[in-house]
């Protein structure tokens, strides 16, 4: 009997579980309902499904999706969206919601309050929501140059990239 432990979600959104042979198997129905589990072309990650399971399986540890998962996405989007509107948008109020985006912060900061206080996300603090605020309601704003608040969310992409790796370094490294 196979031993089955989650692992992570690969770049389709499927589930990834490891036996105890270090095979990798592949849940098609995106962690959805019943698993439905495949190999992994090349015993990859992000591999093509391939054949589908055919012996007894147990799973150890099991896929739960995040409960605010949705919110996470909603931030992201939103914050996208306001990176948007001051760069490359050039402040053209159709991007954002409500006058100079005031509805998009709002949205943002009640997101940001409602997820939890250990759940809260490392790519976005009330600080940085806080900035775009200021950012989005002054006419002319330190960055009314969309080129100038273009670098600006560069160098943060940066940051955050880097943090990540450092993240996913801690975790894989064991």
């Amino acid at each position: 009997m196979l031993k089955l432990n989650y692992v992570c979600k690969n770049d389709w959104d499927m589930p990834v579980y490891k036996d105890q042979n270090g095979k990798l198997w592949l849940d098609v129905n995106l962690g959805k309902g019943q698993l439905d589990l495949c190999s992994s072309s090349n015993n990859e990650i992000d591999g093509e499904p391939c054949y589908s399971i055919n012996t007894e399986y147990e799973l150890v540890t099991k896929y739960e999706e995040d409960p605010n998962r949705f919110n996470y996405m909603m931030l992201a989007r939103l914050r996208s969206d306001c990176d948007y509107y001051l760069g490359y948008g050039h402040r053209y109020k159709g991007i954002v919601s409500g006058k100079n985006g005031i509805d998009t912060i709002a949205e943002m900061k009640k997101l940001w309050n409602d997820l939890p206080s250990d759940g809260k996300p490392e790519w976005l603090s009330m600080k940085d929501i806080e900035e775009y605020e200021q950012e989005m309601i002054t006419p002319s704003g330190k960055f009314s140059d969309p080129h100038s608040w273009g670098e600006y969310i560069r160098s943060k992409k940066k940051k955050d990239e880097e943090r990540i790796q450092e993240l996913f370094t801690l975790k894989y490294s064991k």
